[in-house]
């Protein structure tokens, strides 16, 4: 069994212009956003509760299907409501058990980056530290 961790969460904003209760129940907006899986995997977020994590024991090679979901709306009297939390619910999985690969059905991985600097970065770090020494030397 793996242990994998799962996070979500939730960015944006409410507002509403003046005198938009016009005398009635204040404006108001809302966002509110879940993540789900099996039945040992159910996250929530809201404007109030912004972020949320689990973790859950899985079975080794198999598929785990999830979702997600980011609902919002509001109302307002004589005036207006802006609800901006357009495609802000961040998702994130990672695993603490050694060996394991998260990969989506996409082929995105969502293991860990590697240690081990891509040639091209390498050769651009040994390009500039070539030329902070010779610098160096000449003073």
């Amino acid at each position: 069994m793996a242990s994998l961790t799962f996070s979500i969460s939730l960015a944006g904003s409410c507002s509403a212009t003046d005198g938009a209760t016009y005398g009635h129940a204040n404006a108001a907006c809302a966002a509110n956003g879940a993540l789900g899986g099996p039945p040992n995997l159910s996250l929530g977020v809201s404007d109030d509760h912004i972020a949320s994590t689990a973790t859950i024991s899985w079975a080794e090679g198999t598929v785990l299907p999830i979702a997600a979901y980011l609902t919002t709306g509001g109302y307002a009297w004589n005036g207006l409501f802006d609800a901006s939390f357009a495609d802000t619910l961040q998702v994130y999985a990672w695993s603490n058990t050694p060996g394991i690969v998260l990969t989506s059905a996409s082929g995105h991985d969502y293991g860990p980056p590697s240690a081990v600097p891509e040639p091209g970065g390498a050769l651009l770090l040994a390009a500039g530290l070539l030329v902070l020494a010779t610098r160096a030397r000449r003073r």
